[in-house]
C-alpha cells in the first residue's frame, strides 16, 4: 500500500536541525483555524495540489537519498504524518536503516502506545502546542489538548523534544497565558528546549481566516520575556 505524499522539499533549513529534507504526509486530524497548508488537511488531494501524488516506501527513499550528500537529515511533517502510523513507522526504520537523522513534525494528537513504538526509532520531535486551555485548543483545532499534553510529557522525558512551538494570533487566543504557561511545563523537563513562538501572517491561509489580527512586535517581546523568566533559555522569535 502507498502513502499520500503532499509534498518533498530537498532542502529546508528551519526545520530541523542542520540541512534537511522534509516530507509531508497528506491529511490531517486537527482543522486549525489559522492553517498555513489548508490543503494538506482533507486525506485525499484537492484537485489545485499539482505536487501531490501516492508513493511507497521505496519510492520515498529513492527521492530522499538523492539528496543525500548535500543533507544532515529527514524531517518528517504534514498534514499530521501520524495519522498513517504504519506508514510512518515504515518510512522511519527504512530512514534509520542507512542511518539517516530522523525528527518527527506532529501535532501530538496520537495513542502513547502508538509514541512508545515510534520513538526508540527517532532523533527527536517537534510538537505544537497550540493551546494550554481545554476549551480554547478544541475551539481552535477541533480537537482537546489532553493527547497533546501526555505526548509532550512522555516524550519530554526520554529527552527527545528538539522544538516546541506555539502560534500566537492577536485576539483569538489568550497569548499571555498560553505562552506562561507552555514555557513552564517546558522549563520543568528541560530549559534547554527550543521554544519556537510563531506569529501569525494571513499569507497561504484560507481567505476567510485572512483578516485575523497579526500580533504586535511589543506582543512579541513580551511574550518572548515570560518564557524568558519562567527559565527557558533558547526562545525563538518567527
Amino acid at each position: 500500500m502507498n502513502v499520500k505524499i503532499a509534498k518533498i522539499l530537498p532542502f529546508t533549513s528551519v526545520d530541523g536541525i542542520g540541512n534537511r529534507t522534509i516530507i509531508f504526509f497528506q491529511g490531517c486530524n486537527f482543522n486549525c483555524r489559522y492553517c498555513h497548508n489548508p490543503e494538506t488537511i482533507p486525506n485525499d488531494f484537492l484537485d489545485d495540489n499539482t505536487l501531490g501524488r501516492e508513493m511507497s516506501i521505496k519510492e520515498i527513499m529513492k527521492c530522499v537519498s538523492k539528496y543525500r550528500d548535500f543533507t544532515r537529515g529527514v524531517t518528517i511533517s504534514g498534514g499530521e504524518c501520524t495519522l498513517n502510523f504504519l506508514k510512518l513507522y515504515e518510512l522511519v526504520f527504512e530512514l534509520k536503516k542507512y542511518s539517516y537523522n530522523v525528527l518527527i513534525d506532529s501535532n501530538g494528537y496520537l495513542d502513547i502506545e502508538d509514541l512508545k513504538k515510534i520513538e526508540p526509532l527517532c532523533d527527536g520531535f517537534m510538537i505544537d502546542i497550540k493551546s494550554f486551555s481545554k476549551e480554547e485548543h478544541l475551539m481552535l483545532t477541533g480537537k482537546s489538548n489532553e493527547k497533546v499534553i501526555k505526548s509532550f510529557e512522555f516524550l519530554a522525558k526520554k529527552n527527545k523534544i528538539y522544538e516546541v512551538r506555539t502560534v500566537i494570533v492577536g485576539e483569538l487566543l489568550n497569548n499571555i497565558r498560553n505562552v506562561d504557561e507552555i514555557s513552564k511545563m517546558i522549563s520543568k523537563y528541560n530549559d534547554e528546549i527550543r521554544y519556537k513562538l510563531i506569529r501569525y501572517r494571513g499569507h497561504g491561509v484560507r481567505k476567510s481566516k485572512e483578516t485575523m489580527k497579526v500580533p504586535s512586535d511589543d506582543l512579541m517581546e513580551k511574550l518572548k520575556e515570560k518564557a524568558e523568566n519562567n527559565g527557558l533559555r533558547n526562545i525563538l522569535l518567527i
